[in-house]
C-alpha cells in the first residue's frame, strides 16, 4: 500500500510519514511539545584514506513548508539544535535542506554559535553541475551548442552555477521572480537574458538548472522536447510526483554516493543506499579533512569554493555519476528514449539547415576535374598519378555525350578509339 501511495522514492515517502504523525500529534490533548531530537547516530564515517568522523542528525518539528511560512519560529529550533550538537561534541554543523535558507542563509545561526556553521551549499551546487556535465558527456550533447536556463536568480546555487556553467554554453538564460539589482548585475557580467516568466525561457532552453526556495514553479508541459532538467529545489521546483512525459529529462539535483566504507555507518545511510543530499555531504566531507570553519554562508557563494568542495569530495571518494529522476534511481529505458529524441531532433535540424542553405553556384568544368584528380589521389592510385606528371598519361572526363567523352578544355576523344578510360 506504501508503494502504492509514495512509488520507489523513500524521501518522499519519509517525509509524508512525518506529516501524517505530526498531524495525527496534533490532535492528541497531551501530545508532548514539539523538540528538537536526534534522528541518526553516524558513529564511524570511514573514507577510502582512512579518514573519520563521526556525526548525529537532528532534526527540528517543522516541515518545508512550515519553515518558510514562520522562519522566526523555524530559527529558534535551529538554534536549539545547533547547541546541543556543540554540547555533544560536535565541531562543525550543517544546516540542510530548509533550515540552510532561514537566518541569512546560515549567517545568523552562525553569529550565534560557537562551533563552524556551513549551508552545503557549495557541494550542491557542485553536484547540480555534474549532473549536466556527466549526463550531457554520456549523451553526446555539445553544452557549446544548447541554450542553458538557470531558475532561482539571484540565489546563492543558482548564482553560482550559472557563473560556473556560462563559459561552456551556447546561450545562457537567467530566470528569477523579479529583475532585481542584483540579478541585473548578474546578467550584465555573463552577458546572459534576465527573464521574469519561466514558462518564457523554457520555451527556449534545452538544458535547466533549476534551484529555488520557494518550489513548484515549473510545469512539465512548458518543457521543450529534448530538455535536460537537474531540479535542486526543495521543495521540488519541477511539479508532479513522476516524469509526464519521455521526450525530456528531468533529474533530482544535489544527490551524492558516499563512498561504500561508509554506506552501512548509519541506519540513513543504509536505508538511503549511499545516497544522501549533498548539504550533509558537504558537512561530512568537513568533518573528514577536520576543517572547523564557516563555509557556503550568505547569498554570495564563490565558485572557487564551489571547486574546491568538489575536489574534496572526489578526493574522499564521493560519486557524482549515479542519476536519480523524482527520488528514485534513474531506469535505463528512460535515458535510451530520452536519448532517441534527442537523436530525432538532432536529424531533423540538420535536414532543415540543408533545406534553407544557400545554393551553391555550379562547378566548373575545370573544378570538377581538379576535384576528380584529388580524390582518384587520395582513395585510389597515388602511385600512378605521380608518374602522370605533364606526361598526359591520365586523361580526366567531366562529362559525356553519345560516344564522346570531353576533358575541361571541351576536347572530345571517341570511346570506341580508346581500349580504357577514366
Amino acid at each position: 500500500m506504501l508503494r502504492k501511495l509514495w512509488g520507489t522514492d523513500p524521501l518522499r515517502l519519509t517525509g509524508a510519514l512525518h506529516k501524517v504523525v505530526q498531524h495525527v500529534m496534533a490532535e492528541v490533548d497531551d501530545a508532548p511539545t514539539p523538540e528538537v531530537r536526534v534522528v541518526d547516530e553516524m558513529e564511524n564515517l570511514v573514507g577510502p584514506s582512512g579518514a573519520t568522523a563521526h556525526g548525529r542528525l537532528y532534526e527540528i518539528p517543522m516541515g518545508a513548508m512550515a519553515i518558510l511560512e514562520d522562519p522566526d519560529r523555524a530559527l529558534g529550533y535551529i538554534h536549539q539544535a545547533v547547541q546541543q550538537a556543540a554540547d555533544w561534541g560536535a565541531r562543525i554543523v550543517g544546516l540542510g535542506s530548509m533550515t540552510g535558507i532561514v537566518g541569512g542563509r546560515g549567517t545568523v545561526v552562525a553569529e550565534q554559535s560557537a562551533v563552524a556553521v556551513t549551508t552545503g551549499n557549495s557541494l550542491t551546487a557542485y553536484t547540480a553541475l555534474q549532473n549536466v556535465f556527466e549526463t550531457a558527456a554520456d549523451l553526446n550533447i555539445d553544452l557549446s551548442k544548447e541554450t542553458v536556463a538557470v531558475v532561482g536568480i539571484p540565489g546563492s546555487i543558482a548564482s553560482v552555477a550559472a557563473t560556473l556553467i556560462a563559459p561552456h554554453c551556447g546561450r545562457l538564460i537567467l530566470v528569477g521572480r523579479r529583475a532585481s539589482g542584483p540579478a541585473q548585475r548578474l546578467a550584465n557580467q555573463l552577458s546572459a537574458d534576465f527573464i521574469t516568466d519561466v514558462a518564457e525561457a523554457l520555451g527556449q532552453a534545452t538544458i535547466v538548472v533549476s534551484a529555488t526556495s520557494s518550489g513548484s514553479c515549473i510545469e512539465q508541459a512548458w518543457l521543450q522536447p529534448g530538455t535536460l532538467v537537474v531540479d535542486v529545489g526543495v521543495p521540488t521546483d519541477v511539479r508532479g510526483d513522476a516524469a509526464e512525459r519521455e521526450d525530456v529529462l528531468i533529474l533530482t539535483g544535489g544527490l551524492v554516493h558516499v563512498p561504500v566504507t561508509m554506506a552501512q555507518a548509519s541506519p540513513l545511510l543504509w536505508f538511503q543506499h549511499g545516497m544522501i543530499p549533498s548539504c550533509l555531504g558537504e558537512t561530512m566531507l568537513l568533518a573528514l579533512e577536520e576543517r572547523e570553519e564557516n563555509f557556503s554562508l550568505g547569498r554570495e557563494l564563490q565558485p572557487e569554493a564551489v571547486q574546491e568542495i568538489g575536489s574534496i569530495a572526489r578526493r574522499h571518494g564521493f560519486d557524482f555519476s549515479r542519476l536519480y529522476s523524482f527520488g528514485s534511481p534513474l531506469c535505463d529505458e528512460a535515458l535510451v528514449r530520452f536519448q532517441k529524441t534527442r537523436s530525432r531532433m538532432k536529424g531533423r535540424s540538420a535536414r532543415e539547415a540543408s533545406e534553407n542553405a544557400r545554393p551553391t553556384a555550379a562547378a566548373t568544368p575545370k573544378e570538377l576535374a581538379d576535384r576528380a584528380a584529388r580524390l582518384y589521389a587520395r582513395y585510389i592510385n597515388p602511385v600512378l598519378m605521380a608518374m602522370n606528371g605533364g606526361s598526359g598519361l591520365i586523361e580526366t572526363f567531366v562529362r559525356g555525350e553519345g560516344e564522346y567523352l570531353y576533358d575541361a578544355a571541351g576536347k572530345n576523344i571517341s570511346t570506341s578509339s580508346r581500349a580504357s578510360v577514366r
